[in-house]
């Protein structure tokens, strides 16, 4: 049974009866899955956080952060609302973008957050864009509202020079471009090897478990939408093969372990990508839902590794220190990428 949380926080410019904004909150089947993951994720990793961090002398401001993004991302996977998604999508952006830059007095750590922040923002453009049409043409915000009215815009085009296109479809696009940023797919997958300048703990809880999965959350609650302009079905396949063979080949080219990580993450999210494309959704889930555990382990995983070696992620300077027994079987896990298993049960 679904449980909803409604709060109406009054209605800006109602002189002009634009639209109402509310606070709604919902749980249902969707949000149960997103929560379970995040919250086993986040277990995992603020553990591995109070241990990392023990002798940092700034402990205190990278907790402060890492909580208030975890509170973020739990009150955005129960959001449903248009503009209470985007406020905390863009929240969660900026304290990302704070994370990244722990240790802004490294010149590399500097740069890769304003990369990671710059590319985040111009990769907003299209869901701004969505949000904007949908508020323009049904006078809501509320997905309560907007999902059920959904098909009345099947029969609805727009014209752009000569072209014909369906509303739906430019929308699933827009939708589409947003889901591919977040989830480093396609050509904006950069930006996940320059967040890896992040600390190992920080790594493991928003490039592996959160920040790529937010994204997710909305192709899920779209899923009508996506069954009305098949035409987008195409767009996601594609983005997400290329993403899969792409990530997987620049992955052997990488000397640093965290940025081979980031990589596998890309490339595993491509699989998800890929199944979302063909209406499978049981499927997707069940990939993602692996995917985000098994990241969140491995980056755990190589953080104690790091922190054994005196932060050296180097391969080619970890392999000539020598392994115990349990960090070869670490490794071989890692490499193994079971991925591979629930894709064939799928």
């Amino acid at each position: 049974m679904d449980c909803f949380f409604y709060l109406h926080l009054g209605t800006p410019l109602a002189a002009l009866d634009l639209f109402s904004l509310d606070l709604v909150l919902c749980f249902d089947e969707v949000s149960a899955v997103f929560l379970a993951v995040l919250a086993l994720a986040l277990v995992l990793c603020f553990f591995f956080l109070a241990e990392y961090f023990e002798y940092d002398a700034n402990a205190s401001t990278i907790v402060t952060l890492s909580a208030l993004f975890s509170q973020t991302a739990l009150l955005y996977f129960c959001a449903f609302d248009l503009c209470t998604l985007i406020f905390l999508w863009e929240a969660i952006s900026i304290i990302s973008f704070l994370l990244v830059q722990h240790w802004a007095f490294r010149v590399s750590s500097y740069k890769a957050g304003l990369k990671v922040f710059t590319v985040s923002q111009l990769g907003d453009l299209p869901f701004f864009l969505f949000l904007f049409c949908l508020l323009a043409r049904l006078h809501t915000s509320a997905l309560a509202e907007i999902l059920p009215l959904l098909p009345l815009l099947t029969f609805e085009y727009v014209f752009l020079g000569g072209l014909c296109i369906q509303l739906l479809t430019i929308l699933g696009v827009c939708l589409q471009l947003a889901v591919f940023l977040k989830a480093a797919q396609w050509f904006f997958y950069p930006w996940l090897l320059d967040a890896m300048e992040a600390p190992v703990p920080i790594s493991a809880q928003l490039h592996s478990s959160t920040l790529v999965v937010i994204g997710f959350y909305l192709f899920f609650r779209f899923q009508a939408l996506f069954e009305l302009a098949p035409a987008t079905s195409a767009l996601a396949v594609l983005a997400g093969f290329a993403t899969s063979v792409g990530a997987s080949i620049l992955g052997f080219f990488q000397e640093d372990g965290k940025k081979l990580l980031a990589c596998s993450t890309a490339s595993q999210l491509g699989y998800v990508i890929v199944a979302l494309g063909l209406h499978l959704y049981s499927e997707a889930v069940y990939l993602l839902v692996f995917c985000c555990c098994n990241k969140a382990c491995t980056f755990v995983w190589f953080g104690v590794l790091m922190r054994r070696y005196s932060g050296v992620s180097d391969f080619r300077l970890v392999a000539g220190l020598g392994l115990t027994w349990i960090e070869h079987a670490g490794l071989a896990v890692a490499v193994a990428n079971f991925t591979v298993f629930p894709g064939a049960f799928c």
